[in-house]
């Protein structure tokens, strides 16, 4: 069955490449450069002959990589069917180009730092989008007997929002509700109301979902949590199945995987699962972080569209490692045969700020190890991370790591609470925190963005060198 994949993918890829090479600027403009022609990338392994892409290209110029057919150029790459219908119905043919090709819409991150880089969808990527999405849905779904959703994700122009909602426009298995993020009280009530067995949302704020669920003593009917778009260290994780199981069932967690120039995410099918990948739409493959060279295990993530249309990608640099492999064997959960990207995912270089490891007081950390501190210290119940100078005005100033801490309300001993934040933070990074106590409430408010939770935050203004 993986050669039969394998088989599958090699042949898309030639058609792909062949679509790029006359269709697509960066690429057309890139193979000629290095003096390639669709003929010499035929296989998957020939990708290497290409150079990575990176954020900053792309930031440079977003329509460069977008599919821009020419007519004079469009004979080479259209198919003899294709090419009958053009000669039978001109107007029909053209029609059928337009929805393949024109962009409809665009999806971008939360563009924290400026104006986001979209990524162009036809209505072709949208039905792909849908249908594959669908067919994720049924699968984690599965045993359920009748599955009443609800979308948490941000209502924007965002990647996982509208993955979900597409997916269950035409799904008719479901009964789905659609708030996006904000008014907590509200979607607890709702869920109570209509028994919600599955939810999607962003980590930070399922997990205040669940926070209130306790409070308010609201009976929990869900099943599975699906959360995408921003981290999950284990013990939030942790912190959301220990909530909702409070007042009923304990959830499984299924994590899922995508970026914004992916255009697609992929799941987990359940728990612990490994990221079921879509072998028709992408070619996903590890590199070294320091070299770049392809590996079986442990690297960068980099992955090809082999489909799609709108803007499209090969070999792009995702910024993210995996400490792990992927994996072609048999799934010991839902016996597919399709490859899963296995082991844990971490952003390690930001293609927005370079690295996602900074030095704090002449120590190199990286900043994802307070969330996984954090998160499990039980008797917190939201917290914050913010690194800045003592004086903001001098940028030589010594560093300071503040940590405001919203506990949980059963704590009495604050100062115990302060004291092992102190010493853990301590223990794994050699610095010692200034802790701020705040309300769990308005810590949350300050931490939840327009689209993304930042639980951690440096202030310090980069030096002029």
């Amino acid at each position: 069955m993986i050669k039969a994949i394998r088989r599958m993918q090699e042949r898309k890829l030639r058609g792909f490449v062949k679509l790029l090479y006359h269709h697509h600027p960066y690429y057309r403009r890139l193979m000629k450069k290095l003096k390639l022609t669709p003929r010499d990338i035929r296989k998957v392994d020939d990708l290497r002959k290409l150079p990575l892409t990176t954020k900053m290209e792309l930031r440079e110029n977003p329509k460069a990589f977008v599919l821009q057919p020419q007519r004079k150029r469009l004979k080479k790459t259209l198919s003899l069917k294709q090419k009958l219908s053009a000669l039978l119905n001109m107007e029909k043919f053209k029609e059928k180009m337009k929805w393949e090709y024109a962009p409809v819409t665009f999806f971008a991150s939360s563009g924290r730092t400026g104006m986001p880089t979209p990524a162009f969808m036809t209505r072709y990527d949208l039905e792909l989008l849908k249908v594959n999405t669908m067919a994720a849905i049924k699968r984690i779904t599965k045993g359920i007997k009748r599955p009443v959703g609800q979308n948490m994700f941000p209502f924007a122009p965002h990647l996982a929002f509208w993955h979900v909602t597409l997916g269950l426009l035409d799904y008719q298995d479901m009964f789905w509700i659609a708030f996006g993020a904000g008014r907590t009280e509200l979607q607890v009530d709702v869920m109570e109301k209509f028994k919600v067995n599955v939810i999607a949302g962003m980590p930070t704020f399922v997990k205040r979902i669940s926070d209130v669920m306790v409070e308010k003593e609201k009976r929990s009917y869900v099943r599975r949590v699906v959360l995408g778009g921003e981290s999950a260290p284990k013990g939030l994780v942790k912190a959301i199945k220990d909530n909702f199981s409070e007042n009923g069932p304990e959830p499984q967690v299924i994590q899922g995987y995508g970026l914004t120039e992916s255009k697609m995410a992929i799941l987990e099918c359940r728990e612990g699962s490994g990221y079921h990948i879509f072998p028709h739409i992408h070619i996903w493959e590890l590199v070294d972080k320091n070299t770049f060279e392809p590996v079986e295990e442990d690297g960068l993530i980099v992955f090809s569209h082999i489909d799609m249309r709108g803007t499209v990608f090969l070999r792009y640099l995702t910024g993210d490692f995996l400490k792990g492999r992927i994996v072609e064997e048999r799934c010991p959960y839902c016996g597919s045969t399709v490859p899963r990207i296995e082991g844990k995912i971490k952003r390690i270089v930001d293609m927005e700020k370079n690295l996602k490891s900074t030095k704090v007081k002449g120590t190199l950390i990286d900043l994802d190890v307070f969330d996984e501190i954090l998160s499990e210290i039980e008797d917190i119940e939201q917290y914050q991370v913010i690194i800045k100078k003592e004086n903001k005005y001098d940028p030589y100033s010594r560093d300071v790591v503040e940590i405001y801490v919203g506990p949980k309300k059963h704590v009495i001993n604050i100062d115990e609470l302060v004291r092992t934040v102190k010493e853990k933070v301590k223990s794994y990074t050699e610095i010692t925190p200034r802790i701020k106590i705040k309300s769990p409430s308005q810590i949350f408010e300050e931490v939840m963005g327009p689209l993304k939770g930042v639980r951690v935050i440096d202030k310090r203004e980069k030096t002029k060198g």
